[in-house]
């Protein structure tokens, strides 16, 4: 069964903008604007799979509507990336959408407006 672990990954999605992404050679770039007017980049490194979903209605137990977590045992991950991928949720609640991402890594890299 799956279990969701909170994270602080550097970045708040919380009231954020609709997200842009763009998927080139194996790496996700993701860019929004936070509440604060603040752009944020964030680029998810070796991604197996990425998913984004209009107004999810399958919140798991814990889950934040606001906010980025870890899905342990999701499933979701492909079965022959499941040693090197991690399953990361991000909702965006003012937007109503969710970026599911399962990559290798993450990292906030500078935004410029």
């Amino acid at each position: 069964m799956p279990t969701v672990k909170l994270i602080d990954p550097g970045f708040t999605t919380a009231d954020a903008g609709y997200p842009s992404m763009n998927f080139d050679n194996g790496n996700l770039q993701l860019r929004f604007v936070d509440w604060r007017e603040r752009p944020v980049l964030v680029m998810f490194h070796d991604v197996c799979r990425f998913e984004w979903s209009e107004e999810p209605d399958d919140y798991l137990e814990g889950e934040p509507y606001d906010g980025t977590c870890v899905i342990w045992k999701s499933g979701w991950v492909p079965r022959d990336a499941a040693d090197e991928c991690q399953h990361y949720r991000l909702n965006f609640n003012a937007c109503g959408g969710r970026l599911d991402v399962a990559c290798v890594s993450f990292a906030v890299a500078e935004a410029k407006r």
